[in-house]
């Protein structure tokens, strides 16, 4: 998946461990492969499939005898339950692990904003995953989508490196979206959750966050800092 968000995410994991030690750490096998296919081109139909790709990556992991998969990429949960299928190694659906959080935890939350790239909102993953716990899921209006768009893919976008020129853009966006009657705002696309952070005046749920905190507790460590 993008370096960024593999760097991310095993920073997540590290700062979220209770540990005095280097010892109270878990050990974590990256296979971090930026050569996967498009995404967004194959499902659009434009580009070559992701799994084969996706196959090499976890037969590399099944390798090292990993006890748990994770994937810092919203999109390529398209294919989970092709991947699943593939690999007797539990792998985490960081949406679904995301909306039983906010089911457990954020009850009083019936409404959503989502910002993500366009295949990830037209994929209907997270309206599918939010639905089970009775949360509505609304999408940006389509200047806003465009302009979210340009921050993920632009010339100078976050893809590009160009991570910390986005913020006054993606928060504006974010805080419209509360401004609309959503209670808090997902950031469904890993890149977005890069810049946006903890936002004042829109709160920001991240996937990745409690992606990295559920495989703390699935890894049988104590209890990880609360989110």
């Amino acid at each position: 998946m993008g370096p960024e968000s593999t760097a991310a995410l095993f920073s997540l994991i590290v700062r979220n461990t209770p540990a005095q030690k280097d010892q109270d750490h878990i050990r974590i096998i990256i296979d971090n492969n930026p050569q996967i296919p498009s995404r967004v081109d194959a499902i659009a139909g434009a580009g070559p499939s992701p799994l084969e790709e996706l196959e090499q990556s976890l037969r590399n992991l099944e390798r090292c005898h990993v006890d748990l998969i994770c994937i810092p990429c919203n999109l390529v949960h398209y294919y989970y339950d092709d991947l699943q299928r593939m690999t007797s190694v539990p792998i985490l659906h960081m949406i679904e692990e995301c909306a039983r959080y906010v089911g457990q935890h954020l009850n009083h939350v019936k409404k959503l904003g989502l910002m993500a790239a366009l295949p990830t909102i037209e994929s209907g993953l997270y309206k599918k995953a939010f639905a089970k716990v009775g949360v509505e899921i609304a999408a940006p209006d389509q200047e806003a989508q465009e302009r979210i768009t340009q921050c993920i893919y632009g010339p100078k976008g976050i893809k590009s490196g160009y991570i910390s020129r986005h913020k006054r853009t993606l928060s504006e966006i974010a805080q419209g979206m509360i401004q609309s009657g959503a209670q808090a705002v997902i950031a469904g696309c890993t890149e977005i959750g890069l810049v946006l952070g903890n936002l004042r005046g829109a709160p920001i749920i991240d996937p990745l966050e409690i992606l990295a905190k559920v495989a703390i507790q699935k890894c049988k460590c104590k209890s990880p800092k609360p989110c």
